[in-house]
């Protein structure tokens, strides 16, 4: 089929602001964001909101967490389609516990929640997957 997912010509900017407070919260981002959506014709533009951080935290010892998150969202005008996203937030969270040598055990924990603009999809949606398995990260220098 020549079927077109939608959101595959996207283009977005982004202005603010940048921090990078220190060794555990390695970076914090918010500014504007406009979105040129140019799937369909004309193009649409959203104008919208981003905010983001990184953590890396030594909670005990050699035990770390790290942490990423980001928030996006736009604000609604009369060209949303039933595609458009209002609010999209994406996490990826992993505890990492060293064991021996260079091997560690980690659990990890990703999140992907979404809000739809009009109709159908005026709602919260979300995955979350959460797991684990050995690290060998230490051994293997490329």
């Amino acid at each position: 089929t020549s079927s077109v997912a939608p959101r595959q010509k996207v283009v977005r900017e982004t202005l603010g602001l940048v921090a990078l407070p220190g060794p555990q919260l390695r970076e914090v981002r918010i500014g504007g964001v406009i979105q040129h959506d140019m799937s369909d014709a004309p193009t649409h533009t959203d104008f919208g909101f981003e905010a983001a951080y990184k953590l890396a935290w030594n909670i005990v010892g050699p035990i770390t967490l790290s942490s990423e998150s980001e928030l996006r969202w736009f604000a609604p005008d009369s060209g949303d389609s039933e595609t458009d996203l209002a609010l999209r937030l994406t996490t990826e969270n992993r505890l990492l516990v060293p064991v021996f040598g260079g091997f560690a055990l980690f659990v990890f924990f990703d999140g992907f929640l979404v809000h739809g603009s009009t109709g159908e999809t005026d709602r919260f949606a979300g995955s979350w997957i959460f797991g684990g398995g050995l690290d060998f990260s230490r051994l293997v220098r490329l």
